[in-house]
């Protein structure tokens, strides 16, 4: 699952534009077919907070964590790496946008647990 932390967005952006922008990366990521992503929990966006209150906002950077497969290719890590800087650049076309992908190494380290249940088989009223 590609994690997408999109940093130095502007301070006064709405609860409810993040979450239209949110979606609208999800849905320019899982049109790369060679990803092979479906649905809103193969992607993750994050928008931490930037506590630098002086400095330039001028500058957006998307930095975006991938395993690594031998489908994703340096050409569709581009692609990947273009079209979440071209819809950033559509939403904010006045400040420089800077896009980076981190291929990432399962046997370099990674875990997770889903305590959510696989399937759910019954249902029990009472």
């Amino acid at each position: 699952m590609p994690i997408i932390t999109i940093q130095r967005l502007p301070k006064n952006i709405s609860e409810k534009r993040l979450e239209i922008l949110r979606d609208a990366i999800i849905a320019r990521v899982e049109s790369i077919l060679e990803l092979g992503l479906a649905g809103k929990d193969a992607v993750t966006v994050l928008f931490p907070d930037d506590r630098l209150k002086r400095g330039s906002r001028k500058k957006i950077i998307a930095d975006v964590a991938i395993f690594s497969r031998p489908e994703r290719t340096e050409e569709v890590l581009a692609k990947l790496a273009e079209k979440v800087g071209t819809l950033l650049n559509s939403n904010f076309p006045n400040a420089k946008i800077e896009c980076f992908i981190h291929p990432l190494e399962r046997a370099s380290g990674f875990w997770k647990i889903d305590p959510r249940p696989k399937q759910l088989t019954e249902v029990h009223h009472g």
